[in-house]
């Protein structure tokens, strides 16, 4: 009898590995009551705006799978348990995940003393069939650049013009089949949760999923007849509310979801012999801590043109936002993070003169607004964006302030001047590439200030992972 390991390490159930993103929804009743001066109504409005999209993408999560390298392991290692399941924060990453893969799964599978003498910087993650070591990225950026970008269940993303107005009453719909589900306000505020209480127009949708799981660890045998190969678990039954069509009038229900688009993504576990030419840093915690607060650093100087935000923040906050992203804490991590991030705009392209909304570049150490707000997303230095070409090609970054000639720039103007064969300026011409961020297929309408204050990742940046296809 063979078994399997399956845990759960986020509360909330799991992202889908891609989806469809509408537009972004309409901010009319974002507009501030003062063009000058934003009341303190207009910034709890931003607040609750940004609060409902910051908490679902801070709540996704992808299915993972991981299995040890068959080459590392002694003879007399207990091979009846294949591979360990677990629902890991697309925020978090892959060595965060090494001390509960080791106890539930490593040391049932080698005898005490060989476990014992495993050394943490010798562990190593790599994509399954050999395609190299896993960097130091976000699980979700891996999830996305390493199996969602080859998954045949990608639709194409929506063309509707992000300025189209959506009906203020209710959170488009089709975020549904993108974030992790929610089963009421109480689930995402708490009782002294950093997330206000959501506006009248933002009421929460009811979502198209199974309710959580139970974040215990299980053991799940095969029964003796089964076939040696592995086999996925079978999917569980739908419920009516999990089969339900979510559209809107005039807009086409979204795609179905397959059997395929469930199945975790596999990582291999290594025991020893880490790449050393591909990973720079080892896989211990600390390394991981250092490297993601000198990305947290990194953004914040391209956001501000300084980094003295996060210098100046306490060595508790400090530690809080990196605590928030081990615990998954999203009050604890916001506490800290809204200190460093902007809230998106409140007032829509057309509401300021070009003078005013060209992209400005902060004072030094000035902290915005009288009220010590910081300014808004269309008022940072630039946006912290990096861009992700498929088949091992390095990182693109380029300087995209969130305002250009009085008008918000948008997702496909930065693309197309920077992989113009890939994105052509005209509009008229088709894109042969598609942008995806968060797992989420994002329209090319997008305005790069929303997407930095509402769709980067915990360290800050704005991760787009390039599907190269017309239609893919």
């Amino acid at each position: 009898m063979r078994a399997s390991v399956t845990s759960r390490l986020a509360s909330g159930s799991s992202i889908a590995s891609s989806s469809r993103m509408r537009p972004t929804p309409s901010t009319a009743f974002l507009a501030p009551s003062s063009a000058a001066t934003p009341s303190a109504a207009d910034t709890a409005n931003a607040v609750a705006f940004a609060a409902v999209f910051r908490t679902l993408n801070f709540g996704g999560s992808v299915p993972i799978e991981v299995v040890l390298a068959e080459e590392d392991l002694p003879k007399n290692a207990d091979r009846s348990i294949e591979a360990y399941y677990v629902q890991a924060p697309r925020i978090s990453y892959l060595p965060l995940l090494l001390a509960q893969v080791r106890k539930q799964f490593v040391d049932l599978v080698l005898d005490e003393s060989t476990s014992a003498a495993l050394r943490e910087d010798q562990l190593w993650f790599e994509v399954e069939g050999g395609g190299g070591a896993l960097k130091h990225w976000p699980i979700g950026l891996l999830y996305d650049y390493h199996h969602a970008l080859s998954h045949p269940s990608l639709p194409p993303p929506s063309t509707t013009s992000p300025y189209t107005a959506a009906p203020s009453s209710a959170l488009p719909s089709s975020l549904a089949s993108v974030f992790a589900p929610l089963s009421s306000p109480s689930a995402l505020t708490g009782s002294n949760s950093l997330s206000p209480s959501f506006p009248a127009s933002l009421p929460l949708p009811s979502y198209p999923h199974s309710p959580p799981v139970d974040s215990q660890s299980t053991l799940r045998a095969r029964p003796s007849g089964g076939s040696s190969a592995f086999s996925a678990p079978p999917p569980r039954a739908p419920s009516r509310s999990s089969t339900r069509s979510v559209s809107e009038p005039g807009r086409p229900p979204p795609p179905p979801v397959t059997q395929d688009a469930v199945q975790p993504w596999r990582i291999t576990l290594h025991l020893k012999d880490p790449p050393v030419e591909q990973l720079l840093v080892s896989n211990r915690v600390e390394d991981c801590r250092v490297g993601f607060m000198a990305m947290v650093k990194e953004a914040d100087y391209v956001r501000w043109g300084n980094v003295k935000r996060v210098t100046n923040l306490r060595k508790e906050q400090q530690d809080n936002l990196w605590e928030g992203v081990v615990q998954n804490n999203f009050d604890k991590y916001w506490t800290v993070a809204s200190k460093l991030v902007p809230l998106p705009s409140l007032s829509g392209p057309s509401s300021s003169s070009p003078s005013a909304t060209r992209s400005a570049t902060p004072s030094s150490g000035g902290s915005g607004s009288a009220e010590g707000r910081l300014p808004d997303a269309n008022s940072v230095r630039s946006v912290p964006i990096r861009v992700y070409l498929p088949e091992g090609a390095p990182a693109m970054q380029s300087i995209v302030a969130p305002m250009q000639d009085g008008a918000p720039t948008t997702l496909h103007s930065a693309l197309s001047a920077l992989l113009p064969l890939l994105f052509p300026s005209l509009l008229s011409a088709p894109a042969l590439a598609h942008p995806l961020i968060q797992g989420i297929l994002v329209p090319l309408e997008s305005e790069i200030g929303w997407l930095g204050a509402c769709m980067a990742g915990a360290d800050g940046w704005v991760n787009v992972v390039v599907a190269v296809g017309e239609g893919l």
